[in-house]
């Protein structure tokens, strides 16, 4: 339902909403038709994970941000939403974005409850940068930095009718 809303937008601005949520807010370039602008709101509360359109402008809030949406902010604003895709039948989202300054990226929302998160991974799946970093505790975090992404337990398995992440990016 969104891809036909946002598809081509180039992304303009982001807006940190902290602790977990994020307004990614979209242009249309010249000749294309629609809304001058469009508001993708992406949440990673533990209790109301969610992605929507957003109306309306929202207010900064004041201070810094983190390290997630710094590394955000440098990376993609620029860049082209080339799709938007559900990944492996699941409650997993991804925006493939193309073009930005630190080139071909792939923003994931893992919307899976108490247990979402967002991702910034690179065009072969390795984890660039998380939202919620695991646990200190966790032996063996499933979400390691510089490693491919891997999806949540419990995930469907593959199907040949729903793509992954890496297979988003064609050569």
């Amino acid at each position: 339902m969104l891809r036909p809303l946002l598809a081509g937008l180039e992304l303009r601005d982001l807006q940190a909403l902290p602790p977990r949520d994020l307004v990614l807010v979209f242009e249309r370039g010249e000749g294309a038709e629609g809304p001058a602008v469009r508001r993708l709101r992406l949440s990673a509360d533990p209790d109301h994970s969610r992605l929507h359109l957003q109306q309306g402008r929202l207010r900064r809030g004041k201070g810094p941000t983190g390290p997630f949406f710094q590394r955000l902010q440098e990376e993609l604003v620029g860049a082209r939403l080339h799709a938007i895709s559900q990944v492996r039948s699941d409650r997993l989202v991804l925006l493939e974005l193309r073009g930005g300054p630190g080139g071909d990226r792939g923003l994931l929302a893992e919307l899976t409850g108490r247990h979402a998160n967002l991702l910034l991974l690179d065009r072969d799946d390795r984890l660039l940068e998380l939202l919620v970093p695991p646990p200190a505790r966790q032996k063996a975090p499933r979400l390691v930095t510089g490693e491919v992404w891997q999806p949540p337990p419990g995930a469907p398995p593959d199907s040949s009718a729903t793509p992954g992440v890496a297979e988003a990016y064609p050569e």
